[in-house]
């Protein structure tokens, strides 16, 4: 805008010819220059109406009033659009992330590579194997062989939780000074988004103390797991899944049916009607069209996707190919035209899940080799209701199984069902009287095409060390299933390997593989066992791999450009190691908040299950902490209630080591004995001063302090303030069963409080003025407390009664002094007190943390218990 008068023009850009460029261009922003920045529009500005030199917020970058501190904003709003080149300068500034749609990749076969790009700022990454996550970023993968995540510049945290079979990960730090942090907890907010719902995680806490008590346990770390709450704000077009996903095969199977369906419903009532459109991603076109080749001797033809089919529960919907497309008469013809899009509809007296809408899918058996791959089925929202119009709703991923392409089809069902279940893990076990106490997994082999007239000898091996941790035994439970001529064999060096025979007349008969941990003495850590399905060498001229030259008889190759790799992981779990199994009861846990128009009773909720590994040796306390999104309403199917809650405040202990130790005659020093003597107490994270819980299997626990002087922990040595009981005296081990907790006091707290009801409409208040913080004391958020009045030395002696915190208050000078307990304002704005402190008056008080807590003894500790949210 070389004359200045808000306008790019010709005239000022004689010479520029750029794209888009229409001679006109208005300088929105007032820079001078006609550019992206100027999608922010600063002030009023039009082609009439200058800008307001005050609203500056827009294009420049926000500035914290007191702080001076930056605020860039990364992505100018636009998910694909590039990012302004800002320059923050010096000093503490703030990113805001344009935070972008979830994105799922599916390799496919062949070689992937998936490259993740962070930003310029300091980014927080997780990187799990399920997805990566950050940095504004939500990206899941399947059948990926490489995960490369690049943090750019900045002082980036990567937090490596998991990482899944097969797929080898590269974390670039870049530029700036960057931490990995490899199986940690994440101690950062990770920024990114999900459509279900709000974003929750529910932890354990897992402590056994007293007489009869496994110190192994005590403390011990152990996985939590994430969950989504649909709300009338976000996630409000709900889709839930059955089982492990949405899998579909084309013809059908025993395992995998051809026809597959899932939910739909609303997570609050409209106030006008909702028209949800699902629509099903079809064939590419080169394969819709038939206009390329498969590499011999994989079948051409035109090929399909998947067809849909609303239905609403009625008996017998949806469950012929007919039901799957559109009939009609065009120019006096009949026209069947597949089904590639369905609306569902949703009133303000019908949204619930009551009314739920189905959603079938049908796999239509073309003639084409594809392979197995995902189909997305995506949806869409109008309605005058501007919650719902335009919402964002995820897809669905199918799972569609090729009948054309030559393989092994394993299917990994839950034991004694053909219902996939999309998961093989195994636990050590051995009799327990008449129960088993391991846990066994199965799978159903069979064919993926008709191999014609030639028999298919399939190959089922395990490397050696897979061998070592699982056998595999035929456990034919179909009536229809033949025998396959299961066969065991000696592979030559040491190991066994396995051979079954498949024709066209039973290809589609499954083989029920029954796969079992092998029960030891020894501890170990999780592992991943692999089967591997090939051809055998005896037929090797049939299924072997395909070459016009070196082996042009191939028919059937099981190993080709669109077959599966031919492995499965199984994940072995030890039962000589204290642990704890979570197991999701489908795809993911979702919970709907609301369950009527007024949301005045909470809608349908979710489960899930655990157990644990190893034996204790006395009762072990699992404590379900969520984080105040969602409650624990059942555990073992038995109804609790904040009520039934145990107090769980007050010392906790977490595990730092667990190994060897030797215990000086005198009882006052700790050193790391044969077979820890490796590792440094000081690289554990022990300080002079704290105050740690020995636990030494066979003799007991007891809690004391680290001397607090100046050497007192050395990489080898922990020197103790005072003696341990004589029964620890002169203790050495081996068996790698000693254990050195932390403790730490959170979740309790006694003093002076008043409480107060404030003005305009809020939450009672508990205020304490002793110049600390409820943050400090390890109050958050969404906790249930219990507050009693007390007698100062830790004992409640009056009224007491239980609440949940909305939120913690306070200002720097005060620290966070107040919390502050349920209220809301319904949606009709009617002003609800949820907990009411009323009856309490100031004076002495014990506030303490409480949560709903499973007992699991020394005699059921094998058996699966569930927890209601």
């Amino acid at each position: 805008d070389t004359d200045h008068d808000g306008f790019c023009t010709t005239a000022d850009n004689p010479d520029y010819s750029g794209a888009g460029w229409t001679g006109n261009r208005i300088d929105n922003n007032g820079d001078g220059v006609c550019n992206n920045a100027d999608a922010h529009i600063t002030g009023a500005k039009t082609m009439t109406t200058p800008a307001d030199p005050t609203q500056w917020e827009d294009d420049i970058i926000p500035l914290n009033p007191e702080t001076g501190a930056a605020s860039p904003i990364i992505g100018l709003g636009f998910s694909t659009a590039r990012p302004l080149d800002i320059r923050a300068g010096g000093g503490e500034d703030e990113v805001q992330y344009n935070v972008n749609a979830p994105v799922s990749v599916d390799g496919g076969t062949g070689f992937d590579k998936l490259i993740i790009l962070a930003t310029e700022f300091a980014d927080d990454i997780a990187i799990t194997n399920k997805g990566v996550y950050g940095a504004g970023l939500s990206v899941r993968y399947a059948t990926i062989e490489v995960v490369e995540v690049d943090g750019l510049e900045g002082d980036d945290q990567f937090f490596v939780l998991s990482t899944a079979f097969g797929v080898a990960y590269r974390v670039i730090g870049g530029l700036g000074s960057d931490t990995i942090n490899v199986a940690s907890d994440v101690q950062a907010d990770i920024v990114t988004r999900e459509l279900e719902g709000l974003s929750g995680d529910i932890n354990h806490l897992v402590r056994s103390s007293g007489l009869l008590s496994d110190p192994l346990y005590d403390g011990l770390p152990v996985d939590g797991l994430d969950y989504n709450l649909a709300t009338p704000d976000l996630g409000v077009v709900v889709i839930e899944e059955t089982g492990p996903g949405t899998t579909i095969r084309e013809g059908g199977s025993i395992a995998v049916s051809a026809i597959d369906s899932y939910l739909v419903y609303l997570a609050a009532a409209p106030t006008a009607p909702v028209y949800v459109t699902a629509s099903a991603a079809r064939a590419p076109q080169e394969e819709a069209e038939d206009t390329f080749s498969n590499p011999a001797p994989l079948p051409n033809g035109e090929g399909d996707s998947i067809w849909l089919c609303l239905g609403d529960g009625t008996s017998g919907e949806c469950n012929t190919r007919a039901d799957f497309q559109r009939h009609k008469i065009v120019n006096g013809t009949i026209v069947n035209e597949s089904g590639r899009a369905v609306v569902l509809t949703f009133t303000s007296t019908a949204w619930d899940k009551t009314d739920a809408k189905i959603v079938y899918l049908y796999a239509e058996d073309d003639p084409r080799s594809e392979g197995d791959r995902v189909v997305v089925t995506q949806h869409s929202v109008i309605s005058a209701d501007p919650i719902f119009d335009g919402a964002l709703v995820r897809n669905v991923e199918v799972m569609v199984r090729d009948n054309d392409t030559p393989g092994v089809y394993v299917t990994e069902v839950e034991p004694g069902t053909t219902t996939e279940d999309e998961r093989s893990i195994v636990i050590e076990g051995s009799f327990f009287g008449l129960d088993y106490t391991g846990l066994g997994d199965e799978l159903l082999i069979q064919l993926a095409k008709d191999p014609g007239g030639d028999t298919i000898v399939v190959k089922v091996s395990l490397d050696a060390e897979s061998q070592v941790a699982i056998s595999l035994v035929k456990t034919n439970l179909e009536a229809s299933a033949i025998a396959h001529n299961w066969t065991q064999h000696d592979d030559g060096a040491g190991g066994t390997y396995y051979t079954v025979e498949f024709d066209s007349g039973d290809w589609e008969d499954p083989v029920r593989i029954l796969i079992e941990a092998r029960d030891n003495g020894t501890r170990a850590d999780p592992l991943t066992a692999v089967i591997n399905f090939g051809c055998d060498e005896s037929t090797s001229g049939i299924c072997g791999i395909y070459d016009p030259v070196e082996n042009p008889t191939v028919t059937y190759p099981i190993l080709n450009l669109r077959s599966d790799p031919g492995r499965q992981p199984v994940t072995v779990i030890d039962d000589e190691t204290p642990g704890m199994v979570t197991i999701e009861s489908g795809v993911d846990t979702l919970i709907v908040k609301c369950g009527n128009g007024a949301c005045t009773v909470a809608g349908p909720g979710d489960f899930y299950t655990f157990r644990l590994t190893k034996q204790p040796t006395g009762v072990v306390e699992v404590a379900v902490l969520t984080d105040g999104l969602v409650d624990v309403v059942g555990v073992d199917s038995t109804s609790i209630t904040p009520a039934n809650y145990e107090v769980i405040g007050g010392l906790l202990p977490s595990r730092k080591f667990l190994g060897n130790l030797s215990i000086s005659s005198d009882g006052l020093t700790l050193t790391r004995a044969n077979g820890s003597d490796l590792g440094s107490f000081i690289d554990e994270g022990f300080l002079p001063g704290d105050l740690i819980r020995i636990s030494v299997d066979g003799v007991g626990m007891y809690d004391v302090e680290i001397d607090d002087t100046t050497g007192a922990i050395t990489d080898t040595s922990i020197t103790l303030a005072e003696a341990l009981p004589v029964v620890f005296h002169g203790h050495v081990t081996t068996e790698n069963t000693d254990a050195l907790s932390e403790l730490t006091r959170s979740g309790e707290w006694e003093g002076e409080l008043t409480f107060a009801l404030p003005d305009p409409k809020g939450g009672w208040q508990a205020i304490r003025d002793d110049a600390s913080s409820w943050l400090s004391d390890g109050f958050l958020e969404g906790q249930w407390v219990e507050i009693c009045e007390s007698d100062g030395m830790g004992n409640c002696t009056g009224m007491s009664g239980r609440f949940k915190i909305a939120i913690i208050r306070g200002t720097n000078e005060s620290k966070d002094e107040k919390i502050e307990f349920r209220s809301y304002f319904d949606l009709t704005e009617t002003y609800h007190l949820v907990d009411d402190l009323s009856a309490f008056s100031g004076g002495e008080y014990l506030v303490r943390r409480i949560a709903p807590v499973a007992a699991v003894s020394s005699s059921d500790w094998f058996l699966p218990q569930s927890v209601d949210l």
